[in-house]
């Protein structure tokens, strides 16, 4: 155990130093939990290390967590993925802004994570959805749960559910085969690459801000209620989305922009969705 509290310790540093979130060092530590239940993470004596890291980051950065990502920025960041010649990297910015979907994810989905719609029954069944962790893997997912359902394309967002129908219209051969032929650590260079040429570095984005952005959207624009935003991101703990409720942060990001950055993502954001079905006519 102290070999991998201090390989944890080592990570949450490099965590620190690149400035990314502390919610990574969290992550880990619980899938620590799920591999080795007989080491719960959350007895007092058991990763010290580990546990000192955490607490010195957040007496550095008290609160600090990644600002949310406006929709309009996400589509921005999807439209010059889309126009440099990266489409597939733009649908999984698009995917991970509807369905809340963390980015290491939608990196890992198959076609056999999408179920299409059981069309002529109820209107209930016409959707595609997004089933994540099921059972038959045994491989739950963070919080311990299996065959999280996910209802793609919210409203306003409809056209992303015709694109993943098309995206799994190419895949039907080989049900096994990633839908995303790239690592997370790829989508996150690609992803950064993007802000910098839109010179959006100073809303110190990730792709995990694309889930936080998702979520605040919804709730800001009336699409879902706080208890079903937590629903759909599958977040264990009320306390969790509480953030999303606060649309301080989702303006303050906007003001952040010039007024013709602004514009340019507006008309981005209105031009995505045919320039990216057009790509998969």
């Amino acid at each position: 155990m102290h070999q991998l509290d201090s390989a944890l310790e080592s990570f949450g540093e490099h965590l620190f130093l690149s400035g990314l979130s502390k919610t990574v060092l969290t992550c880990a530590l619980q899938n620590v939990n799920i591999e080795y239940p007989c080491w719960p993470t959350s007895a007092r004596v058991n990763f010290p290390l580990t546990k000192a890291a955490k607490k010195g980051w957040g007496n550095l950065e008290p609160g600090a967590s990644k600002d949310p990502c406006p929709m309009e920025i996400a589509f921005w960041i999807a439209y010059d993925l889309l126009n440099h010649g990266l489409p597939l990297y733009a649908v999984a910015v698009v995917l991970c802004f509807d369905t809340y979907v963390r980015p290491g994810k939608v990196c890992e989905l198959t076609p056999n994570n999408i179920v299409p719609p059981a069309r002529g029954l109820h209107a209930k069944y016409g959707h595609w959805t997004l089933l994540l962790h099921p059972q038959e893997l045994h491989s739950p997912s963070k919080v311990g749960q299996y065959n999280d359902s996910i209802v793609i394309g919210s409203s306003g967002r409809e056209w992303i559910s015709n694109l993943v129908e098309k995206l799994y219209a190419i895949h039907t051969g080989d049900m096994d085969m990633k839908l995303f032929p790239f690592t997370l650590n790829q989508f996150e260079k690609v992803f950064q690459e993007s802000t910098e040429r839109l010179q959006l570095k100073k809303l110190k984005l990730t792709p995990h801000c694309l889930r936080h952005g998702g979520a605040s959207h919804d709730y800001l624009f009336g699409v879902r209620a706080l208890v079903d935003v937590q629903a759909r991101g599958c977040w264990a703990s009320f306390e969790s989305v509480r953030r999303y409720s606060k649309h301080g942060r989702v303006n303050r990001q906007l003001s952040l922009l010039s007024p013709e950055q602004l514009h340019a993502a507006k008309q981005a954001a209105l031009e995505l969705p045919r320039q990216l079905l057009t790509c998969y006519r």
